[in-house]
This record gives C-alpha cells, sequence and structure tokens, in this order.
C-alpha cells in the first residue's frame, strides 16, 4: 500500500513539473505605455506585449481593453476570449 501512494505522488510531482516547465506563468502584466501592455513570467522573463489597456492579470490569462472590447490572453500570448 504504501509503495503505491508513494508512487502516486511521484507521479502527481512529476505531471506537475512537466506542466509547469512547459507553461510559464504569468507573475507581472504593466501598463508600458497609453497603448502598450507587456507581460512577464516569475523570473522577470518576457513572455509577450500587446497593444491596449491593462484590465488585469491572473497566473494563466490576462485581459487587455482593445477599442470598447476586453480581450483575455493565455500566458502565450494566444486569445481565449473577449466580451
Amino acid at each position: 500500500m504504501k509503495k503505491q501512494i508513494i508512487l502516486l505522488v511521484m507521479l502527481g510531482a512529476f505531471s506537475a513539473g512537466t506542466l509547469f516547465a512547459e507553461d510559464r506563468l504569468i507573475a507581472t502584466a504593466k501598463q508600458d505605455s497609453a497603448t502598450r501592455v507587456t507581460v512577464y513570467d516569475e523570473k522577470g522573463s518576457y513572455l509577450f506585449s500587446k497593444s491596449g489597456e491593462l484590465v488585469g492579470y491572473t497566473p494563466t490569462t490576462v485581459t487587455i481593453k482593445e477599442g470598447s472590447r476586453n480581450v483575455t490572453y493565455d500566458n502565450k500570448g494566444s486569445y481565449k476570449f473577449s466580451k
């Protein structure tokens, strides 16, 4: 029984490590100018930048006002949805 639990914990840790190695999380999103938002990971490395006004961000998404709509991007800068 103990061996099974340890194996499951090890597999879980490996999976989580793999996920975070591929997908860097958003640590900071800042308004660089009136029309530019730049996004950085937890090490301060550049992830991406977009035109618009920063609305808010989480570790996995950033929302930017582009014209009259709010557009949400993932941590890779890919479009997710808009409102």
